[in-house]
């Protein structure tokens, strides 16, 4: 254990004091470490967090059966998150379809909505020739009711695809936390091995000083 809390395997912190260029820093939160006041701390059982909650908290003692069953449970881990990962994608892959679909339908309303803006601007220039109000003028009703329906729906296919960015962003957050996950597998079985020495080493040290 680091003089600021933090936990890392007794293998990664003389890697990180002793032989790295990492100035004597947590690689954490860059608290200034000495090697001469690194805490010990001799466990004999990793500890794994529930991922899912349904599931609970998973021991694993140091020894072989314990790295039998871990490898098991990352295993499982692993296969998991490949399957969401799939299914999340997927989504993604639908999601950011509906919103291209999305966009062509609003690239689509433009020229109506070109040619309404064109419609009133004559209405307009009608009006001023004739001395009369637009509101007075024939058909003048009927545009600005196709003006407000075209309005209506041009808002409410942009609301649709801001709704659709914000689904694609927390889908795409949780692939990338998914990806990291399945290939978090080897990483993992690696951490534990060196634990595992670690633990025998200390183990040996310990049967050392109670002989002497």
């Amino acid at each position: 254990c680091l003089p600021c809390g933090h936990l890392y395997g007794f293998s990664c912190i003389k890697k990180w004091l002793l032989q790295s260029s990492s100035s004597g820093k947590c690689p954490q939160c860059n608290y200034v470490c000495a090697y001469k006041d690194v805490v010990p701390l001799h466990a004999s059982t990793l500890c794994v967090r529930a991922h899912q909650k349904a599931s609970s908290t998973k021991y694993f003692p140091f020894s072989k059966q314990g790295f039998i069953d871990f490898k098991e449970h990352e295993w499982s881990r692993h296969l998991d998150a490949e399957k969401r990962y799939a299914d999340d994608y997927k989504r993604l892959t639908n999601v950011v379809k509906q919103q291209h679909d999305l966009e062509k339908q609003q690239t689509a309303l433009e020229p109506q909505w070109d040619n309404l803006v064109a419609r009133g601007m004559a209405m307009d220039k009608r009006a001023k020739e004739l001395g009369q109000p637009v509101d007075e003028l024939e058909g003048a009703d009927a545009l600005t009711q196709e003006s407000d329906a075209l309005g209506q729906l041009y808002l409410s296919l942009g609301r649709r695809h801001n709704a659709l960015e914000r689904h694609a962003e927390a889908l795409s957050r949780r692939t990338d936390v998914l990806k990291r996950r399945s290939h978090a597998y080897e990483l993992n079985l690696k951490f534990f091995n060196e634990m595992y020495k670690e633990h025998l080493e200390q183990q040996k040290n310990t049967e050392e000083l109670v002989f002497v």
